[in-house]
């Protein structure tokens, strides 16, 4: 089912579904447009364009089902083609409701599930110049087992602060780590000396200091725990942080935090060092040899109780590489929070999201860390 209206090239596209057998691909398309030389089936009939499509790869009964993300690209020569494939599966249950969303912004394309409370259940990003257009938005499914309650496509960069809903008018929920900021950037540009509106929370740091052929960076002194580099500002509740780092072993736990509170009751040690507020761990799982190794994300909450807790972990874990670059990004906005890294030329690796609202409110410090002194940082930024 197409729309006839046309929506611009960046938007978001939402559907409540809820599926009674388990052979249940569904979809929702967006930047469409009739076309002779589109392919003539599968998800395409006739229409360049994306889809994101949730597609069925296991049943282990009647009740419930793994699927993966897949987005599909209808190109001008004919073909369709998965450009963008979930590394996990996840699971979905008959006679349930569920919320699928397709995001566009620019190059950055997102699917995401909800559960009928608004809760993130899986969400999957790629990115793909491709078809960068305004076009007509759908939604679909394979076999009449699939009930569609809502759709909406709502034109533009969604509004960050919008929290999921349980009604079937859903509103954008995910905001794309590359959004520009509006407002007030906190910039680090280089590593140089210490700057004089950042301190040493725990374990120490040098500065100006060199490795292949990156100069002015920090690394961390200390390899018994964890080294934090904070800022003495505080920052709006609603923030991104960003930090383009260097590994040069392959123990290399690395993180950002924010909405840091200073109390008595946070854990004196761990990630928290005194300070209540979350952080967005880069966690080794496996080394395979000395220049990769794979690693999950873990997002923490050092909460008034003295705790320290990974209260998200991803599913799947994804590889770095030794001595190359990567920016690890830190998004609040509400009780959405998401985790993101991306390559030397700004092309996003990997990305993991969660909701939690212990903090949501809160405003507080950014901060860097790593476990060991093995991993080199080239600058810092916070925009709230």
């Amino acid at each position: 089912m197409v729309t006839s209206t046309t929506f611009s090239s960046d938007v978001v596209v939402t559907t409540e579904f809820i599926p009674t057998n388990s052979k249940r691909n569904v979809g929702v398309g967006a930047r469409m447009t009739a076309s002779d030389d589109a392919a003539t089936g599968n998800w395409c009939n006739g229409y360049t364009g994306y889809q994101c499509v949730l597609e069925l790869v296991s049943t282990d009964d009647d009740d419930v089902s793994d699927y993966t993300f897949e987005i599909k690209l209808c190109d001008d020569d004919g073909t369709v083609s998965d450009i963008g494939v979930s590394s996990s599966s996840w699971t979905l249950n008959m006679d349930s409701e569920y919320k699928l969303e397709f995001e566009l912004y620019g190059s950055e394309l997102t699917c995401s599930v909800y559960d009928s409370d608004g809760d993130l259940e899986a969400s999957y990003s790629m990115t793909d110049d491709t078809i960068d257009v305004d076009g007509l938005a759908s939604l679909g499914s394979y076999y009449a087992t699939t009930y569609f309650a809502s759709f909406e496509a709502c034109d533009g960069t969604p509004d960050p602060t919008l929290a999921p809903s349980a009604s079937p008018s859903v509103e954008p929920t995910t905001s794309t780590p590359t959004v520009a900021p509006t407002s007030t950037c906190y910039d680090v540009s280089d590593f140089a000396s210490q700057p004089s509106d950042m301190f040493v929370l725990a374990g120490g740091f040098s500065f100006d200091e060199t490795t292949g052929d990156y100069s002015d960076l920090t690394v961390a002194t200390s390899s018994s725990g964890v080294n934090l580099l904070a800022t003495s500002d505080t920052f709006d509740a609603d923030v991104t942080v960003k930090t383009t780092f260097i590994s040069t072993s392959a123990y290399r736990n690395v993180g950002i935090g924010g909405r840091l509170v200073e109390s008595s009751d946070a854990k004196s040690s761990n990630w928290c060092q005194g300070y209540l507020g979350y952080q967005c761990v880069l966690e080794l799982t496996t080394t395979d040899d000395d220049d990769v190794s794979e690693y999950v994300y873990e997002i923490k909450l050092c909460d008034d109780d003295g705790s320290v807790s990974d209260i998200g972990v991803s599913s799947s874990s994804w590889t770095l590489s030794l001595d190359t670059e990567y920016s690890l990004e830190l998004e609040f906005s509400g009780s959405d929070i998401t985790c993101s890294v991306y390559d030397s030329s700004g092309t996003l690796e990997s990305s993991y999201s969660m909701t939690d609202d212990t903090f949501e409110d809160t405003s507080g410090l950014v901060s860097l860390g790593s476990v060991a002194a093995t991993t080199y940082f080239a600058n810092f930024e916070a925009c709230d």
